[in-house]
């Protein structure tokens, strides 16, 4: 995909970690990842059952703040990883400099 100008719009959208359990994520996501938009498009994945797993965690045991911080984004990465083996075609990006590659 050629790098788009700085001025375009860059559309976000957040896909809940829990619709990886979703029957027609690879259908639906497609349509999304497909369309037609003028400007880049952003899919944030959110932390799903892994993320409940941290949150559980800091529950029962009373994690640090920082370290249930960080387990958690470990959370989200787990679930853009298996997102991206439903979507293999998407590119990643992990900052904001990396949209403007």
């Amino acid at each position: 995909m050629p790098p788009m100008p700085h001025h375009a719009p860059i559309h976000v959208a957040k896909l809940g970690g829990s619709l990886l359990d979703f029957d027609d994520l690879p259908a639906q996501s497609a349509r999304w990842c497909e369309a037609d938009y003028h400007g880049r498009r952003v899919l944030v994945i959110g932390g799903g059952r892994p993320a409940d797993a941290v949150r559980d965690a800091d529950r029962r045991f009373g994690l640090d703040e920082e370290g249930a911080h960080w387990l958690a984004i470990e959370a989200m990465r787990l679930n853009m990883h298996l997102f991206l083996g439903v979507q293999p075609n998407v590119e990643k990006a992990f900052n904001r400099e990396s949209l403007d590659d």
